[in-house]
């Protein structure tokens, strides 16, 4: 007899796949392809800021216990946890107003509380347009998606659109390949690299291969961020499994190199579809090929010096999983698994750009805004690299606007040249601001 047509023999799926291992698939699956590790962890921490703010001024409210609206302290207390109450709503509407407006932050960190809060009540089956029953003091819908708080986040844009906030702030300059020359030569005048290698050859007392630690440490972060021109996070969370050590090419001219994976990059989860292979941003570091290169270029011996001392103080190699730019606390212990905090390399930025006499607002993202200012237009004649060049090595979308590109580079260039509080100077040079180009029939003939 033969089987009834458009029947299906049953088939068993694969072993395992019972209630609770889909359970744990469905949240491998959500965590490597849903929002990024770094997105959450920011979330994260604005979050942890705000909930140690809200316990500061509920004590500050101890001698007043109604601090307003006819919220009890011990109410507000819970208002930024993971399951809100009535109290939410006027405590994220009056958060951002303390930190942008009181403090004088950013006006980005009133977007970040209003995301990270919105993402936390989400998370925790909060969905939809908010309402409230005073009457009940119940509510419905996501408590970060309430008329007031977006309200108030859109007045503090509009405050810096304005001018109140951008009038004040001190906007991050790039840093020249000569500032971090001058930053590593004053470096390597307190700390030369025979310094460090004697502190390997164990030849120093703990505090000299301390200081030599600080010194090698710096001069990898500042060198490898200026040729990577990463972000500050997606250099402090480099690990060892992400250097390829001893890497040779067939061609010449047969330099040695190693290559470096930034997991981390900031959108490459958005390319966890395969669109493109690993090598995106997989970067090689080769040796230098003259002694006359710029300090500030050769990563190659910066960061195989600071490996080496690095592994030398922890009597052992590297393991897979361990950081490349680890926390040093002031005793000379490596915390091998502890992340250097932005305003950890801030303190270091700060620090070593005052020694070299260098006064300008340098950030954790000058050292990316140099680099990249520097091989499109600061290099020599015939190595400028091209804007598609730019953008790879940047690791920028190839969405990204090319106007925001651009400005993103020639940035100090058009300050330079917009720049005339020397029009009075007789030394000035010229830079074809002359009107009709009058100065030109005034030139000495040439060929």
């Amino acid at each position: 007899m033969s089987p009834v047509r458009g029947s299906r023999k049953a088939t068993s799926g694969p072993p395992g796949t019972d209630w609770g291992n889909l359970e744990d698939i469905r949240a491998k699956t959500k965590k490597r392809f849903g929002k990024s590790q770094n997105t959450q962890g920011q979330y994260d921490s604005v979050i942890w800021r705000a909930q140690v703010w809200l316990a500061e001024t509920c004590k500050a409210c101890l001698s007043s216990p109604e601090p307003g609206d006819g919220l009890d302290t011990e109410t507000l207390k819970l208002a930024f946890n993971e399951t809100p109450n009535y109290a939410s709503a006027k405590a994220l509407e009056l958060y951002p107003v303390d930190q942008c407006i009181v403090k004088e932050r950013k006006h980005q960190m009133g977007d970040k509380i209003h995301s990270a809060f919105n993402d936390l009540w989400r998370r925790a089956s909060f969905i939809g347009d908010y309402s409230y029953d005073k009457e009940k003091k119940t509510f419905k819908g996501n408590l970060a998606q309430q008329y007031e708080v977006k309200e108030i986040v859109k007045n503090i844009q509009k405050r810096n659109k304005e001018g109140g906030e951008a009038a004040k702030r001190n906007h991050a300059e790039a840093f020249l390949v000569e500032e971090v020359d001058a930053i590593l030569a004053k470096s390597r005048a307190v700390c030369p690299d025979e310094l460090v290698e004697m502190a390997i050859q164990g030849k120093l007392t703990r505090d000299q291969t301390g200081k030599c630690l600080e010194h090698a440490l710096m001069r990898a972060f500042f060198i490898m961020g200026f040729v990577l021109w990463t972000r500050n996070f997606e250099l402090c969370q480099l690990r060892r499994r992400n250097f390829t050590w001893n890497c040779r090419k067939q061609t010449a001219p047969f330099s040695q190199f190693f290559t470096v994976f930034l997991e981390n990059r900031k959108g490459w989860q958005n390319k966890s579809e395969y669109e493109c292979s690993l090598e995106s941003n997989t970067y090689e570091i080769h040796q230098c090929a003259s002694s006359n290169e710029h300090a500030a270029l050769d990563a190659y011996q910066a960061i195989t010096l600071w490996i080496r001392l690095y592994e030398f103080w922890i009597g052992r190699p590297l393991l897979p999983d361990e950081l490349v730019f680890p926390v040093v606390s002031v005793n000379s212990v490596i915390h091998t698994q502890e992340q250097l905090s932005q305003n950890a390399i801030q303190a270091l930025i700060t620090k070593f750009a005052s020694a070299a006499g260098l006064m300008r607002n340098f950030t954790t993202h000058s050292l990316r805004r140099g680099g990249a200012q520097f091989r499109f237009m600061w290099d020599k004649v015939g190595r400028r690299w091209s804007l598609r060049k730019v953008r790879w090595w940047g690791g920028w979308a190839e969405g990204e606007s090319v106007d925001t590109l651009m400005k993103y580079l020639l940035d100090s260039l058009s300050k330079y040249e917009e720049n005339y509080s020397d029009a009075l100077d007789p030394g000035r040079a010229d830079r074809g601001d002359v009107l009709l180009g009058e100065q030109k029939a005034h030139a000495p003939v040439t060929n």
